[in-house]
């Protein structure tokens, strides 16, 4: 069993590893195209997590060798953001980060960036770095649950007070469960839990 787990692990760290590797190549594509300068841009890639971009973004047509505009809603998965002229995503520059829709039952809650290991809010600018040109800088989408949970507890001992509620009506006044449910509402209820 553990050479079987062991054989499965390993299997898991090679497809990882070939995985980043592919994603890399994809990358260096864009700068070994002359698409991105080197020496002096960036480039800035969003992983969104589920989510999608609120507002429409240029992206990069490799079938056509040029940007189109797609609606936000249609920009899920991972958003590679490249300079559109040669003045843009410089070292020193500002660029705005992205508002995201979040998936259903989530709210964002912030951009994590692997390059600094900092997180920044939707729509702040962020400031380019001294010594990333030529690298990319990568930001992951974090959530968090929309709607706080019921208390658990409370459920419950509705729950409860309903049953033994209903038994004590049949029991105690002649099959009246609403005067068996008020009863144990008193009881339990008076309780500070």
């Amino acid at each position: 069993m553990k050479k079987l787990l062991s054989v499965l692990l390993a299997t898991l760290m090679l497809f990882s590893a070939l995985g980043v590797s592919a994603s890399a190549s994809v990358y260096n594509n864009y700068y070994d195209s002359g698409l991105v300068d080197k020496n002096s841009q960036v480039v800035i890639s969003f992983d969104l997590n589920g989510g999608s971009l609120k507002t429409g973004a240029y992206v990069y047509d490799t079938s056509i060798s040029n940007f189109v505009y797609k609606d936000g809603a249609d920009i899920t998965g991972k958003y590679i953001m490249l300079p559109r002229t040669e003045d843009t995503q410089r070292v020193g520059q500002f660029v705005r980060l992205p508002a995201i829709t979040p998936p259903s039952g989530y709210q964002f809650d912030g951009w994590y960036c692997y390059f600094d290991s900092n997180k920044y809010a939707s729509n702040a600018d962020y400031k380019i770095p001294a010594g990333a040109a030529g690298e990319v800088i990568e930001f992951y989408a974090s959530y968090i649950p929309a709607e706080v949970e019921e208390d658990t507890f409370a459920a419950v001992l509705g729950i409860l007070i309903k049953v033994f509620g209903a038994i004590a009506g049949i029991l105690l006044y002649n099959g009246d469960t609403e005067e068996g449910i008020a009863l144990f509402d008193k009881i339990l209820g008076a309780l500070d839990f």
